[in-house]
């Protein structure tokens, strides 16, 4: 578990930026939360943050900016990242602190999903990012 935004997970260089991205962070621990958001701001992205799966729909039902990509803890109170990702049509990355769950789990309901286990650096999380970002999924097809 991460309990403080450590300069060692802070590893991404420029060459891992993925600007012009609007990326959603849903972590019911705000030092988590605060992690991915830091990260994700120093490579370029707009972050929008929620604290759980409800406040994170209603983002996704209101945002002006069209929201590219969820990255979303599995487990939170009032509704889980699955249940999140099952009501909105947006790629997501999940991040989880246990190995309870599988990534073809995951993917059942959709192929444009990924799992990235806690704790990890800003570097895969960035990669993760960009393989499900909607322009790398424009440029492979």
């Amino acid at each position: 578990m991460i309990n403080r935004i450590d300069s060692v997970y802070l590893d991404a260089s420029p060459s891992e930026e993925c600007s012009a991205l609007t990326v959603l962070v849903v972590d019911d621990e705000r030092t988590v939360r605060s992690f991915l958001y830091t990260c994700l701001d120093r490579a370029g992205c707009v972050v929008l943050a929620a604290s759980d799966g409800q406040e994170a729909l209603e983002i996704c039902r209101h945002s002006r900016r069209p929201i590219d990509l969820i990255v979303t803890d599995l487990d939170m109170p009032r509704m889980t990242g699955t249940e999140l990702a099952c009501l909105v049509d947006k790629p997501v990355l999940f991040i989880s602190g246990s190995g309870s769950v599988t990534l073809s789990e995951l993917q059942a309901s959709s192929p444009r999903r990924d799992l990235l286990y806690k704790p990890f650096r800003a570097a895969e999380l960035l990669r993760r990012i960009r393989a499900l970002a909607p322009a790398h999924e424009q440029a492979v097809n």
